[in-house]
């Protein structure tokens, strides 16, 4: 795991440091003594001219200087994000609030929240699953201590004013059939007040738990059924880092690869290959981390759960703890993780840490799914259908998933042994929709469902 250090760490200055006199700089206004990082989009010179930069990392203790003169912003997209372990992430985007000219010496003032940003979280353990306690309590300090050091700003609480970690409710027996072994006891979950909590990220502690592949897993995010808040977590497996991986996957990490970072370039691992990012899919991990680009976006990125409903009043968890009106997202982030949008980062980008980076070639992973829009089906007919995994034009590795966000009007079953091809299945006269997955990425498809006889 890595912390920003306030002396004498390679690349490390205060505001005003000599060596970018006369640069612009940004300030915490109410966290002067906090260690940041700060992810900029600016304009600046550049040759004779001048020229569009994003996502220029700086780190910095109170603040950071920006390291150049950053200029009016003209054509140029114009964002600051600043990390603070202790703060939830602070995010301008909106020109009319940025200070830069042309002129040297302009300061951009950014207030951090008091606290960091509380994502509540509820576990649920099905009856006759062994004792956990000593198990899950490493988990939660595994999990707390990585998103602090990681400068993610998030912290995991009871509820949303900050409240303790509720204690494990065990299911009675009626409960924990309903609780299954994994996503496909979604739906009946959420039918369920007692076991399901709108509003918080709910885990259920079952063993074994059923992997997206048909075997087994030590943890899995029911993300692509439409259900992000919704975690099964085998804490017998006895992997330390399953629950803030699983919550990575919640919080909008699911593309490439489905969010697994080992094969993918520019992500750490140590000297013995073992890859270092948390969100590899390897077994068991030793030194870990979120890369700032991973940060911002489980903040930030609009698919992220802290950005989806999730009150009876439609409102995200975000909006209900901001102290401003507005919520900034950021949309249409890049795939694979060397591709950088104009307000989303690419998912490799970085600070410097003490590690080589992965030495491994990327395979062409899928970042488009191509199926058809829509479909008519007659009740009780299955048809087979066939997408197609991509990357821009190129056609792509990955596994696929078919899910049905209806399933009392059509269903939707992957085929056996197949990364493309899946069943779909008439019920009910109706109008449903199926949800192709393809490593992370997702189209839809209409189906309309005929009379039944």
């Amino acid at each position: 795991m890595w912390k920003v250090c306030r002396f004498g760490a390679a690349g490390m200055f205060a505001v005003g440091a000599l060596a970018y006199a006369g640069a612009d700089t940004v300030e915490a206004t109410n966290a002067p003594h906090d260690d940041v990082i700060v992810m900029l989009d600016i304009r600046a010179k550049s040759g004779g001219g001048s020229a569009c930069r994003n996502d220029v990392l700086r780190q910095g203790v109170g603040g950071v200087n920006v390291g150049t003169n950053a200029l009016l912003l003209g054509a140029c997209h114009g964002a600051v994000a600043m990390l603070s372990a202790n703060h939830a992430l602070a995010y301008v985007n909106d020109p009319a609030a940025l200070p830069w000219t042309n002129a040297q010496g302009d300061v951009a003032h950014i207030t951090l929240a008091d606290t960091p940003l509380r994502v509540p979280i509820a576990f649920i353990v099905r009856g006759g699953t062994p004792d956990i306690a000593t198990a899950l309590n490493l988990q939660l300090a595994k999990a707390a201590a990585l998103l602090h050091d990681s400068y993610s700003g998030l912290e995991l609480a009871g509820d949303e004013a900050g409240g303790a970690i509720l204690k494990p409710l065990e299911a009675s027996p009626p409960q924990g059939q309903a609780i299954g072994n994994g996503c496909g006891s979604v739906a009946a979950i959420k039918a369920d007040p007692v076991i399901y909590q709108r509003g918080r990220l709910n885990v259920y502690v079952v063993s074994p738990v059923n992997g997206v592949d048909g075997g087994t897993a030590a943890g899995v995010s029911c993300f692509a059924e439409g259900a992000a808040d919704i975690i099964f977590l085998d804490v017998t497996a006895s992997l330390d880092f399953t629950l803030v991986h699983e919550i990575g996957h919640a919080l909008g990490l699911v593309r490439p690869t489905w969010g697994h970072t080992d094969g993918l370039r520019g992500f750490r691992q140590a000297a013995t290959d073992e890859p270092l990012n948390v969100m590899a899919g390897a077994k068991e991990l030793s030194a870990l981390y979120f890369s700032v680009s991973q940060v911002v976006r489980m903040t930030m990125a609009a698919e992220s759960w802290l950005n989806q409903p999730s009150a009876s009043s439609g409102t995200t968890l975000r909006q209900r703890q901001s102290a401003v009106g507005v919520v900034p997202l950021i949309v249409a982030c890049g795939c694979p993780e060397t591709v950088a949008t104009p307000d989303c980062p690419a998912l490799r980008k970085d600070i410097a840490r003490p590690y080589p980076f992965q030495a491994v070639f990327a395979d062409v992973y899928a970042c488009a799914v191509g199926v058809e829009a829509t479909m008519d089906l007659g009740c009780s007919k299955a048809v087979q259908v066939t997408a197609k995994l991509l990357q821009g034009a190129q056609p792509a590795v990955g596994s696929g998933k078919w899910v049905s966000l209806n399933p009392e009007i059509v269903t939707a079953a992957t085929s056996e042994g197949s990364t493309t091809e899946g069943v779909i299945t008439g019920v009910a006269e109706g109008v449903g929709t199926v949800r192709v997955w393809g490593d992370g990425s997702w189209s839809t498809m209409t189906v309309k469902v005929g009379k039944c006889s």
